[in-house]
């Protein structure tokens, strides 16, 4: 008997979704299949949750977190973030956008410092991940810097059981 094998291209898949095929052979004593085989088309990373904290005149903790690779090594992630005034879909390589790239393990939540931040301003940012099939981005989440000098909290230093009438502030 000859034995042949034949490689063939399934086109127009949907990227993440299921399939399952079957090989045939056919002959004069009839037609003979294989078991089914499943498999799954890799898709881009799944990026959730844009979270901030930490605000402050000048800086932010930004961050989202990884839901899945897709099936593919997620090669970079990490958040990008701009002026809302300038930018209120950053994406990378877009207007007015920084990027900071996270380290680590991609899986999970994560966060990035934003630092050089302009007080009492606006910002929009978006955590990414990227794979070998794409680019995937968060919603647009806003947050706003606080004004330098905000006094956070008023302290009343005592003297001997008398309160002192000069507060002393304390300045975030």
């Amino acid at each position: 008997p000859t034995r042949r094998s034949s490689d063939l291209s399934a086109t127009g898949l949907s990227s993440g979704a299921g399939y399952t095929f079957e090989a045939f052979a056919t002959n004069s004593s009839g037609t003979t299949y294989s078991a089914a085989t499943a498999f799954t088309t890799l898709a881009a990373p799944t990026v959730n949750s844009p979270t901030f904290t930490d605000v402050t005149s000048s800086s932010a903790a930004l961050g989202g977190d990884i839901a899945s690779n897709g099936g593919s090594t997620i090669t970079k992630w990490g958040v990008v973030y701009a002026l809302t005034s300038a930018n209120s879909n950053p994406q990378i390589g877009g207007t007015g956008v920084t990027e900071v790239d996270a380290s680590g393990t991609p899986s999970g939540p994560f966060t990035v410092p934003a630092t050089g931040l302009s007080a009492a301003t606006g910002y929009t940012f978006e955590a990414f991940a990227i794979n070998s099939i794409g680019t995937t981005y968060t919603s647009a989440a806003n947050f706003t810097t606080a004004a330098p000098g905000v006094i956070t909290a008023w302290t009343f230093p005592t003297t001997a059981g008398a309160p002192d009438n000069s507060p002393a502030p304390t300045y975030g």
